[in-house]
């Protein structure tokens, strides 16, 4: 801001506070900007009026002296102006009578933005002293102040708290990989399942139990009936054929005995 400041100088010689509002526009982004210059140009306002009715009444009162103000109380501020004053000074610059005035507001704003956050963050740690850490979480959480002190390092404050993007990519790639093989487990204990179950009913249908109870298509269930009918005509042969052997057998004996 200073630099700003020196450079709008070159051209009037004199530091007044549209300069500074210049330099606040550029360097504060977003609607924060804005309501700095509500709250410089108010407190410029209201210095201006105080500055001219406190010389009124000095004109028209005859030796009586009120107590005097000071310029923080003309321009209702609680920073004090004065001090703003010399650290302009410090400059090597001309400065204008309401510049000081302008900056204090500016200064008083933003400080009670930043206290107004951090007091929140306390809060909600339940705490009620503001300390570093909260003024950090503060300005980390709103995009604005990040943006403003994104390269202020506020000792004793630690870091904001969160997960590298690379870390959570490589969690979800293991994790894809650790599902992969669990299907391709359920694939292979499925086809093993089904074998089994038609291996079962084949053996079911040669002791001649049905295979429609095993709940099998109704292709498969036909291809064991007829299987099953052809063994029940090939034991019906082997019955019949038993027979005849015992009966030759019998007539066998018979001969024998009318031999004796």
């Amino acid at each position: 801001m200073t630099v700003i400041c020196r450079v709008l100088w070159q051209m009037q010689k004199t530091l007044t506070s549209s300069h500074i509002q210049t330099s606040v526009r550029l360097i504060i982004p977003g609607d924060m900007a804005k309501h700095a210059v509500s709250e410089g140009v108010k407190a410029v306002v209201k210095y201006d009026s105080e500055k001219t009715s406190s010389s009124g009444k000095q004109r028209g009162s005859r030796g009586g002296a009120g107590s005097p103000k000071s310029r923080s109380a003309k321009a209702g501020l609680q920073f004090p102006v004065g001090r703003v004053h010399r650290s302009l000074r410090k400059t090597g610059l001309l400065i204008g009578s309401e510049a000081p005035v302008y900056l204090a507001a500016v200064l008083e704003y933003m400080t009670a933005e930043l206290l107004e956050l951090s007091g929140n963050c306390a809060r909600e740690n339940h705490v009620m002293r503001i300390i570093p850490r909260h003024l950090l979480l503060a300005i980390r959480s709103d995009t604005e102040l990040n943006k403003l002190l994104s390269h202020v390092t506020i000792p004793d404050a630690g870091v904001v708290p969160s997960i590298h993007p690379m870390v959570l990519n490589g969690q979800s790639e293991s994790s894809a990989d650790a599902n992969a093989p669990s299907s391709v487990t359920s694939a292979t204990s499925t086809t093993a399942t089904t074998g089994s179950v038609f291996g079962l009913t084949s053996a079911l249908s040669k002791v001649g139990i049905a295979a429609s109870a095993t709940g099998l298509p109704e292709d498969h269930q036909e291809e064991e009936d007829a299987d099953f009918a052809g063994h029940s005509d090939e034991d019906d042969q082997d019955d019949e054929d038993d027979e005849e052997d015992e009966e030759d057998d019998g007539d066998a004996s018979e001969d024998e005995e009318d031999e004796e």
